[in-house]
């Protein structure tokens, strides 16, 4: 009789569950589960349930979540909202081609400006040189 209250009370190795925060919430966010509990008359204790659940998807959850990402996204790369639900379209709604094309974009701006360093210290050089010769 203790033991079986016991076991009711605390969970054994396998009832424990092991997960990671940011994968529950993202399917708490995708996931709608619905619990019905119903009292079971067949069973002579009161406390004794039978447990319904039921998991359908949450669209506007979906959406919600594709919101976060992109806004996260944008922070990173430095960009505004809009623009870059633009260039989501035009990426055919793909985040990973989203973020493929983003990245070749921050490359490329990287190089001309790496670029544009160079001009810019090669006309430095050539104007010192100048000053040196009229002296």
């Amino acid at each position: 009789m203790i033991t079986e209250r016991m076991k009711r009370i605390q969970p054994s190795a396998l009832d424990t569950i092991d997960y990671d925060r940011d994968l529950l919430e993202k399917q708490l966010e995708l996931d709608k589960v619905t619990i019905f509990l119903k009292a079971d008359l067949s069973s002579p204790e009161p406390q004794d349930y039978i447990r319904t659940i039921t998991r359908t998807e949450n669209k506007l959850g979906k959406f919600e979540r594709l919101r976060k990402e992109l806004e996260a996204i944008a922070l990173e790369y430095n960009r505004d909202v809009d623009e870059l639900l633009l260039e989501f379209s035009e990426a055919g709604c793909s985040k990973r081609a989203l973020i493929q094309r983003l990245q070749d974009q921050k490359e490329e701006q990287e190089e001309l400006q790496k670029l544009e360093r160079q001009e810019r210290e090669k006309e430095r050089k050539q104007r010192e040189e100048e000053e040196r010769l009229e002296r």
